[in-house]
């Protein structure tokens, strides 16, 4: 799904999926509907808040360097993508799906990055 502003320079199919501008409220209530937030963005100065947010909420994310000046890009859950592939849909695309977890029988599964946060909360007793 593409979510935000409808930018007539994006790479991106946006006839495909495109959700329109969320509102607060609404992607409160929706953003963990997803496992990673993908941010190609070609200029910002400091980490969006929606990077941030994506991140406490569990999710994994894809982003540009210019998206990523406040976050630890050697973690496995934070996916840099660099400025030569940003166009390269097929690329993108492979590094979207390394957070998608689907279990037996075809359901979506928790992300992968919640998974493991839950997980060291368990074995830290916390």
């Amino acid at each position: 799904d593409f979510v935000g502003k409808d930018s007539k320079s994006t790479p991106f199919d946006t006839s495909i999926n495109y959700l329109g501008e969320w509102t607060d409220e609404y992607k409160k209530e929706h953003l963990t509907d997803y496992g990673n937030l993908v941010l190609l963005s070609d200029g910002e100065n400091g980490t969006p808040l929606v990077v941030k947010e994506a991140l406490i909420n569990g999710l994994g994310v894809v982003i540009s360097k210019y998206a990523a000046h406040d976050v630890d890009t050697s973690l496995p859950f934070i996916t840099l993508i660099d400025d030569d592939k940003l166009e390269d849909i097929d690329y993108v695309k492979n590094k979207i799906e390394l957070y998608v977890v689907v279990d037996d029988e075809g359901n979506q599964l928790p992300p992968l990055v919640h998974r493991e946060f839950t997980e060291l909360i368990k074995s830290n007793n916390y």
